[in-house]
């Protein structure tokens, strides 16, 4: 276990291990997570170069930051499906939830998507995919159209075609206010992450 000093800035994933006085205590259950059951409703589309571990997200996918912006503003999440990406698309990825890219990324891109939390899967010509116009196919000829809904898991390392159901995350419960025992370990973690969420919303709305 690393020591930080107070103050310096680090980021926790689910996963990780802490070290609280009474032992080790590991990052789970902080985002919402794929109910495995309704994993049989999808079609399996493809694999990709995922950057994010342990992250999954049901979401409309785009093929131009026009269109995600747009869909976006109607309240849906959104998967931004690219060519490529390059540095200066950072400045926009804090406005979708997820990315797609047929090629590999700069690391601008990358260091974004994990700094942004954003579940992305890269290269994915290198595994059977080819975009044409705003669709993809893959290798058993399966297309995704522009609007289509689409699952990516972190933990499978897939690309689903469809709309996965998700169960709610321990720390989310806690967020919204549920009443729930904690552990004891969880008590002072599950109130650290708390508020370094709140303050994180309160800089993501503030620009």
């Amino acid at each position: 276990i690393e020591e930080y000093d107070e103050g310096e800035e680090f980021t926790l994933k689910v996963g990780d291990k802490i070290e609280l006085d009474d032992g080790i205590f590991e990052i789970t259950e902080i985002s919402d997570s794929i109910d495995e059951k309704s994993l049989s409703k999808l079609t399996f589309f493809g694999k990709g170069l995922n950057v994010l571990p342990r992250t999954a997200i049901s979401a409309v996918i785009c093929f131009s930051a026009a269109k995600a912006s747009e869909m976006k503003k109607q309240g849906h999440s959104v998967c931004l499906c690219q060519e490529r990406f390059v540095p200066e698309d950072t400045i926009t990825l804090n406005e979708v939830d997820a990315i797609l890219s047929m090629t590999p990324a700069a690391i601008h891109v990358v260091t974004a998507c994990r700094g942004y939390g954003i579940p992305a899967f890269l290269n994915l010509q290198s595994y059977g995919i080819r975009m044409e116009g705003n669709k993809l196919i893959n290798s058993e000829g399966i297309e995704i159209h522009e609007y289509d809904k689409v699952t990516l898991s972190s933990k499978h390392k897939t690309i689903y075609k469809g709309e996965a159901d998700f169960r709610p995350a321990k720390f989310m419960k806690y967020l919204n206010g549920e009443k729930m025992e904690l552990e004891p370990k969880e008590k002072p973690v599950f109130e650290n992450l708390k508020a370094a969420y709140t303050k994180y919303q309160e800089i993501i709305n503030s620009t």
